[in-house]
Formats: C-alpha cells, structure tokens, sequence
C-alpha cells in the first residue's frame, strides 16, 4: 500500500467532527461525508459508491444521534425535508419502543425547466426503501391561459388526475 492510499484510508477512519469544527449551536449543522476524492471523483463521473453518500444516513456526531442528509441539486430553487417521527413516553414491558423512530422522511425537488415549464419531484425515505411518491412536469405557458401538469400525481380528494 502507498503512503497516499495508506493516508487516504486513514483520513476515512477519521470521523469529521475530529478533523472540522461543527458548530452544534445551529439547528443545521456544517457536517459532510465528502472527501475531496469523493468531490474529485463525482466530478469526473468515476464515483461507484454514491449511494454511501447522499441521501439519508443514521450518524452521531458529538455524542448525539441524528441523520445527516445530502442531495446533488445545483439548480433547485429550494430543498426540503418532512419527517415522520415517533416518540416514545416511559415503559413499555410488553412491546418496548425506542425512545424516537423516524418513520418517513420525505424530500422535495422543485427546479424551473424552463419559462414554459417547472419540475416537481418528491421521494419518501423509509425502513422499506425509497419511493417517488409524485414527480411531475407543469406546463404554465399554454394557449388560452391553461396549465397542464404531467407526470405521476397523487390523487387529490374529491379529484381525478
């Protein structure tokens, strides 16, 4: 093993708070799974384990657990994420449950295409796996001032898509 490869693997053991201040008095933190070589690699489209880096992850940090969360969105106008959570009040001998659970988290994606068009894209993170719950495409620009929205939509009450 080279001195760079062996350095490499040492500074993947480190965790990132050991190595960065992280200013926890912030209800988001400045917390990254990145390495410069995972940046140098995503550039260049060699990067196989992505998957290892964005998305929803289960971390502690300072001695305290939560979930770190990272997207790719260059041109999004904004990024949210909804959560499911559960929280769990005294004993239970008979059906023990954590103290919290996140059951769902979900994320949004909202891009401007184009002046004609604007991209809506939402995916649940769960125990089960991911799922794009709606992700659909709006016209906003058709003759005779009509709007048309195409794409996978959840059913409105009282509506049909």
């Amino acid at each position: 093993m080279t001195d760079s490869n062996r350095l490499k693997q040492q500074e993947r053991q480190q965790r990132y708070e050991d190595v960065h201040f992280v200013d926890s008095t912030k209800p988001v933190w400045n917390y990254s799974l990145f390495l410069q070589e995972d940046i140098d690699n995503f550039q260049r489209g060699t990067h196989y384990r992505l998957y290892e880096l964005f998305g929803a992850h289960e971390q502690e940090v300072l001695g305290r657990r939560g979930y770190y969360f990272a997207v790719w969105a260059p041109n999004a106008t904004y990024i949210s994420v909804i959560g499911n959570f559960l929280g769990a009040v005294g004993k239970n001998d008979v059906n023990p449950a954590p103290v919290f659970e996140m059951g769902e988290a979900e994320a949004t994606f909202q891009a401007i295409v184009d002046p004609y068009a604007r991209a809506d894209f939402f995916l649940a993170f769960s125990p089960e796996g991911v799922e794009i719950e709606e992700g659909f495409l709006t016209l906003t620009s058709l003759p005779l001032g009509f709007l048309a929205k195409v794409g996978k939509m959840k059913q409105q009450v009282g509506k049909t898509n």
